[in-house]
C-alpha cells in the first residue's frame, strides 16, 4: 500500500514538474505602429532582486523610438549565495539563468553577466481585448508579453 502510495504520489509531482507553465508578464495596447520588441531578465546582486525589463518599439513614419519598461514578476528572485536567477512556483524551484561576475577591461570595477539555462523564455502574443471607456466598447490590439517556463 506504501508503494502505491508513494508510486502515485510521485506521479503527480512528475506530471506538475512536466507542464510547461506562463506567466502575463504584462500587456500593451498598441497601435499599428507600436509594438513589444524585446525582454530580458535583469538583477539587482546587492538587493537579491529580479524583474523583467521589455522595450517597446514606437515608429512616426521617419525614426524608431524605444521606451523601457520594468515589471516585477511575482515568484522571481535572484539568489545571491548560488549567483542564480531562479522561479519558485511553490512546488520547485526553476533556475531561469546564471551570473557571472567578471572584472571590466579598461576601467575599474566589474560587470556582470546573466546567461540563460533554457528554463525559462519569453513570448510576445498579439491578442485582441475589449476595452470598456464607460460609454463604449472597443476592441483594441495588445501585444502580451509572457513568461514561458519550461
Amino acid at each position: 500500500m506504501k508503494n502505491l502510495l508513494l508510486l502515485v504520489v510521485s506521479m503527480l509531482v512528475l506530471s506538475i514538474t512536466a507542464i510547461a507553465s506562463e506567466i502575463k508578464v504584462a500587456s500593451e495596447i498598441v497601435s499599428y505602429d507600436e509594438d513589444i520588441v524585446d525582454a530580458k531578465l535583469v538583477i539587482n546582486g546587492q538587493l537579491g532582486r529580479a524583474w523583467v525589463e521589455y522595450d517597446v518599439r514606437e515608429d512616426d513614419g521617419e525614426d524608431y523610438f524605444y521606451s523601457e519598461k520594468r515589471v516585477k514578476v511575482e515568484g522571481l528572485i535572484y539568489d545571491k549565495k548560488t549567483s542564480q536567477v531562479v522561479f519558485l512556483n511553490g512546488v520547485e524551484k526553476i533556475v531561469c539563468a546564471t551570473t557571472i561576475v567578471r572584472p571590466r577591461r579598461f576601467f575599474r570595477g566589474t560587470v556582470m553577466n546573466i546567461h540563460s539555462t533554457g528554463s525559462c523564455s519569453f513570448e510576445v502574443r498579439k491578442e485582441r481585448i475589449a476595452v470598456d471607456d464607460g460609454y463604449t466598447v472597443t476592441m483594441k490590439k495588445v501585444d502580451s508579453l509572457y513568461l514561458i517556463i519550461k
